[in-house]
């Protein structure tokens, strides 16, 4: 703080930037002409930018021929991606299907996540990359589940064919 009247400046504001998001006491002091001052002081939190999408959302295999695919996304972050959360979403799937299972969720190990399917079809998934702040950001993914066969059975079980015959 100034600690003089000639030393102050006519200014009624000052602006400053601060490195990192937290919590900080800003000080400041008034002078008057004959040589007297007053202090104040006040509680901030400093909020740095929301989350940014550093890697898209994305599912692998995509098409999935099996049961489960690999959704992964990368958020980051001026607190440091440690500190963001993933959370995915299913925002859209074939009318009937149980809704898709995660491996993991709501923790920022879900930045890489296995979804299980229950019935082919088209699915859409939306993860919210969220900070310590509640400041958000989301990416999606579509994804295309193909029909595979599983078993075969023939009917009736016991057919014979002669030689050479259809």
């Amino acid at each position: 703080l100034v600690t003089t009247y000639a030393g102050a400046g006519t200014s009624a504001g000052a602006a400053f930037t601060m490195n990192d998001s937290g919590f900080r006491t800003v000080w400041g002091r008034i002078f008057d002409k004959d040589g007297g001052h007053t202090d104040y002081s006040t509680d901030v939190t400093v909020i740095s930018a929301a989350p940014t999408v550093a890697q898209p959302a994305a599912a692998t295999p995509n098409p999935v021929t099996g049961t489960t695919a690999v959704l992964t996304v990368l958020g980051a972050s001026a607190n440091g991606e440690a500190n963001l959360t993933y959370n995915w979403t299913v925002t859209a799937s074939p009318s009937g299907a149980p809704l898709p299972t995660f491996s993991v969720n709501n923790s920022n190990a879900a930045k890489t996540t296995t979804a299980t399917f229950g019935q082919a079809g088209n699915y859409s998934f939306l993860v919210t990359i969220g900070d310590v702040f509640g400041q958000t950001i989301t990416s999606g993914v579509n994804v295309v589940v193909n029909q595979t066969v599983t078993t075969i059975t023939v009917s009736p079980n016991n057919a014979s064919l002669d030689l050479n015959q259809t």
